[in-house]
């Protein structure tokens, strides 16, 4: 990578996102994706205890 593309200066630079980008449907806060990853970890320990 360039340096300027370490340096955080894309318009100078090529910023690489991947095609994961397309997959992203909504922008949530960190709180709220927190939430949302311990709510699904619980879900999957509650499954796998059972």
């Amino acid at each position: 990578m360039s340096d300027k593309v370490l340096a955080m200066e894309n318009r100078e630079g090529i910023v690489t996102a991947g095609q994961v980008v397309g997959l992203m449907d909504d922008i949530s806060t960190c709180a709220a994706l927190l939430d949302r990853i311990v709510a699904d970890c619980k879900q999957r320990l509650f499954i796998a205890s059972s």
